[in-house]
């Protein structure tokens, strides 16, 4: 059982670190190839959706279809595909395009607030201790890597604040609206049907061949990235965290997200960091451990 959930704790860790990248390499081609969230969130979404479903399908045959036999299971996954997916991954992007990834990152992870908030209101009970004390760190970490602590460093244009709320929301949506479709079908094919279905529908929205972009073989290796590592790779180890795991356990594990993407900046784009960057990165870090050691206290009470 240990084995099972120290697993499970690291690929829920390379899930926050391949978002982390994928979010640097989305800023990239924002700045340099003439992408919008617009166009680059539909063509995201509808490729990862349909290479997740082409490979269910060759796996779990008829069951990739069976979701669709109950009415609840079809409200179920457009909620899922319409808030979960859609709406979290345009409005991530759209922050990062009104601002920049250091803001976008910032309100997204104002998301464990609110998933802990939900789980206290439902479960009628108060949220333990260590918990308040990881996300706190978490928090604080987050905020001194894209803030550097000062609070003036934070420049948010109204609509920047707007979708990076509604990106935190979402992400709380994402934790824990699929979590009965999941005890019945396979994470991949939740993933697959909601990461299409949103993708049709942005792209019906969007109409992304609109857009005028420029493709490059940097550009090639970033859309490969976001679509294959962030979208297909990210969301399936991010989702078996949160199956396996918890949704709170899996958010503040995911924190390791702006850590991965400071750090390919500065591989890539040889950005500077500061003394109090630095403390963000353990405080990060310090809420893993803080996670695994009181989870294996529990086990052995």
């Amino acid at each position: 059982m240990k084995h099972r959930k120290l697993i499970a704790i690291l690929i829920t860790l390379a899930g926050g670190i391949l978002w982390g990248a994928s979010g640097v390499f989305g800023q990239y081609l924002f700045e340099n190839n003439g992408f919008t969230s617009g166009s680059l969130v539909p063509l995201r979404l509808t490729t990862a959706g349909a290479l997740l479903l082409i490979f269910d399908f060759f796996r779990y045959r008829k069951q990739t279809l069976a979701v669709f036999r109950s009415k609840r299971n079809c409200l179920d996954l457009a909620v899922f595909s319409l808030v979960g997916v859609s709406l979290c991954q345009f409005s991530y992007f759209f922050t990062i395009e009104h601002s920049d990834a250091a803001v976008a990152t910032i309100l997204q992870y104002l998301s464990p607030v609110f998933i802990i908030i939900y789980s206290a209101l439902v479960g009628k009970k108060a949220p333990r201790a260590f918990e308040i004390i990881a996300l706190i760190f978490a928090l604080v970490g987050v905020f001194l890597i894209v803030g550097e602590g000062d609070i003036r460093a934070l420049r948010i244009n109204p609509l920047a604040l707007v979708f990076g709320i509604i990106t935190a929301l979402s992400v709380s949506v994402y934790n824990l609206q699929p979590k009965r479709l999941m005890q019945s079908f396979s994470t991949n094919i939740i993933l697959g049907w909601g990461m299409l279905l949103g993708g049709i529908l942005l792209s019906i929205i969007m109409r992304p061949w609109q857009y005028r972009v420029r493709l490059d073989s940097t550009a090639i290796i970033a859309l490969f990235a976001i679509i294959v590592g962030g979208s297909i790779l990210g969301f399936c180890f991010y989702m078996y965290g949160v199956k396996k795991l918890g949704a709170v356990y899996a958010s503040m594990l995911a924190a390791i997200e702006p850590v991965a993407a400071t750090v390919l900046s500065a591989v890539w784009l040889h950005t500077k960091f500061s003394f109090i960057e630095l403390i963000g990165f353990l405080l990060i870090f310090s809420t893993i451990f803080i996670i695994a050691f009181f989870q294996l206290k529990e086990k052995r009470v």
